[in-house]
């Protein structure tokens, strides 16, 4: 919608989305970040070290995800789904050894299923998120950035970040992974 100007703006979009899409203004400085992930069983011995890795193995991804379309490209064997949860019942089931997903939402999903016997393996990358004008109100750009800073320096942003992930996991622990 902000593509055909619809919208004024978006939040939470990553880097990479402006070089795609050039006509859009990122505002600076990033807010937030996700970290893409990768998710599998417990019982299988996958070894993950790095994005090459990936390679290695039956991969699945939600369609329209950029993160991780980024993550898996070339990836030979790619599985791409409609949905987090037709994602993780494919990784339950067996049909993919790794599912991508933000580390945020996978653990969410994997709560929300009440999957057993999935875990984190890896951290794939970290990417900065971002609020999104259309050219036209590029003009609101430093008064966002302004909030945006003065909320970073208080405290208030990160408190406001912690309290979202908490409810988000209803109070479990979140992953913030290091990025190999």
């Amino acid at each position: 919608m902000v593509l055909n100007d619809q919208l004024d703006g978006e939040v939470a979009r990553i880097g990479p989305y402006f070089e795609k899409n050039p006509s859009l203004f990122k505002v600076e400085p990033s807010y937030y970040y996700l970290v893409t992930t990768a998710f599998a069983k417990t019982d299988r011995n996958i070894v993950f070290n790095s994005i090459g890795d990936l390679k290695k193995y039956r991969v699945g991804i939600i369609r329209g995800v950029y993160h991780a379309a980024i993550a898996t490209e070339g990836v030979p064997k790619l599985e791409v789904t409609d949905s987090v949860t037709q994602l993780f019942k494919m990784l339950e089931s067996n049909r993919i050894d790794i599912a991508v997903d933000v580390g945020i939402n996978g653990q969410d999903t994997i709560n929300q299923l009440d999957l057993k016997g999935i875990k984190i393996v890896g951290a794939i990358a970290k990417r900065d998120f971002y609020n999104v004008l259309i050219q036209s109100k590029a003009d609101l750009a430093p008064r966002i950035s302004s909030v945006i800073k003065s909320m970073n320096a208080s405290g208030e942003l990160n408190k406001l970040i912690k309290s979202a992930e908490m409810k988000r996991l209803n109070a479990r622990s979140i992953f913030h992974g290091t990025v190999k």
